[in-house]
């Protein structure tokens, strides 16, 4: 049930703000990370619009942590991705062989 709150919330969002086509302002998600050696948690935070490989785009900072319970390492993460949109599609900033480009995410 909040689920489905949560969705038409976003949706109604979403439709009544054009730079905001997929993430809307204040998007704020948690997830853990669970796997048989490995553990952790990921925050990722909408942090505002950008223009960036020539193209107006969201940029979204991502944190947490990475456990690998084999060797006891800790990695902390702290980082930016930049999404956009075009005609419908959610576009992401990845760098491939060194070159950056967008992508279909």
């Amino acid at each position: 049930m909040k689920r489905s709150i949560l969705l038409t919330i976003i949706a109604l969002l979403t439709i009544s703000s054009y730079a905001q086509v997929w993430c809307p302002p204040g998007a704020d998600w948690h997830w853990g990370l669970y796997g048989f050696a490995m553990g952790g948690h990921v925050h990722r935070q909408y942090m505002g619009d950008t223009f960036i490989g020539g193209r107006m785009a969201q940029r979204i900072e991502e944190s947490g942590a990475r456990i690998d319970y084999l060797t006891h390492d800790t990695t902390l993460f702290d980082d930016n991705q930049y999404t956009a949109v075009d005609n419908g599609d959610v576009l992401v900033w990845v760098a491939y062989g060194g070159v950056w480009q967008w992508d279909t995410l």
